[in-house]
């Protein structure tokens, strides 16, 4: 008869806080180098430890805040440098990254993007969602409100333009095809309009 495939026996431990008896390996302890323990592993399991570590942080909720705001001031020009070399680092990766999020939400690109001009002009109110604009393309039928046809995509016109000191908010955007949007520009509205004051 051949000899039985020899399969060395697992080492295992008892969980100190649940009692298990578990396979001593890094899949079931956490590692602890400096600990009393000869195999370097923690007395309580996986599922332990992290149970406890979630108690923790729900009971000491306001010492974590308080800890990680003092943290991040006093670490700010380290941070930003860390997360400088970790783009350039992944740049490509990134990149892609961005490019499918961009092809996959249209609309909150959009959202993004008009913010962020917003936010450059200083416009006095700046707190479109992208619930909001949806919430007005389908007030006026996702039409233009000002030639009122329903085009593939609408545009987001400001009544009073963000560089005459206009808001990019509910109450000054309305939905606009994109030639109607070139035609205004920076003038008044081309028809009167009333735009929806609140949602």
């Amino acid at each position: 008869m051949p000899d039985a495939e020899y399969t060395p026996e697992i080492p295992t431990k008892q969980c100190s806080k649940c009692k298990a008896i578990l396979p001593a390996t890094l899949d079931y302890f956490p590692k602890r180098p400096r600990h009393r323990s000869k195999d370097c592993l923690d007395c309580q399991c996986l599922v332990c430890r992290r149970k406890a570590s979630k108690t923790w942080k729900a009971n000491n909720r306001l010492h974590v805040s308080t800890y990680n705001a003092t943290y991040h001031a006093t670490h700010t020009a380290y941070e930003q440098q860390r997360g400088q070399a970790w783009y350039q680092a992944n740049i490509e990766a990134n990149q892609q990254k961005a490019r499918a999020y961009a092809k996959e939400h249209l609309e909150e690109r959009l959202i993004i993007e008009s913010r962020r001009r917003a936010r450059k002009a200083t416009a006095p109110q700046n707190d479109l969602t992208t619930a909001q604009w949806k919430a007005i393309q389908a007030h006026y039928k996702h039409r233009c409100i000002y030639c009122g046809i329903k085009p593939r995509k609408l545009t987001m016109d400001h009544l009073t333009p963000i560089s005459k000191g206009g808001s990019h908010t509910v109450s000054n955007i309305v939905p606009a095809c994109k030639e109607c949007n070139f035609k205004k520009h920076a003038g008044p509205p081309l028809a009167p309009v009333q735009p929806l004051l609140c949602l």
